[in-house]
């Protein structure tokens, strides 16, 4: 056997989509039975969830969009450095590209992929910003 390749970190998940028919219904059950309130954010229809400071991800209630997304299921994103090459080995190993790169402004890009009994997972591409600091500032 060759060496592994470990282009996705699990330590690097980023966000978790929960897929729902009823958004307001949904909403209220994470609320009510997680203790996790919905966030003032705008991104798409998406309920952005609040969570800690510390939590290194992300959580979503996205409205099931038909045949591409169907409600039940809980999509998994890893931030990666290069999506298009791991879309194309989910292909050779038998998964699939279902979307991407799909621009988020001022986020970055996202990708789905699936395996090959069709599990979807998230790729996420970081926006590397163009914005010059001065070397002697601090990073927040």
């Amino acid at each position: 056997m060759g060496a592994a390749f470990t282009e996705i970190d699990p330590e690097k998940l980023c966000q978790v989509e929960i897929h729902a028919t009823r958004l307001e219904t949904s909403r209220k059950f994470y609320e009510e039975v997680f203790g996790w309130k919905a966030a003032p954010a705008e991104i798409h229809n998406y309920l952005v969830l609040e969570v800690p400071e510390t939590c290194p991800f992300g959580i979503s209630i996205v409205p099931s969009m038909g045949a591409r997304q169907s409600s039940g299921q809980i999509i998994l994103y890893f931030q990666v450095n290069d999506a298009a090459k791991i879309a194309a080995r989910a292909e050779q190993f038998g998964g699939s590209k279902k979307f991407g790169p799909t621009k988020l402004t001022a986020y970055g890009n996202i990708w789905q992929i699936t395996d090959p009994d069709g599990h979807k997972f998230g790729l996420f591409e970081k926006q590397v910003s163009n914005v010059r600091r001065d070397p002697g500032q601090a990073d927040n």
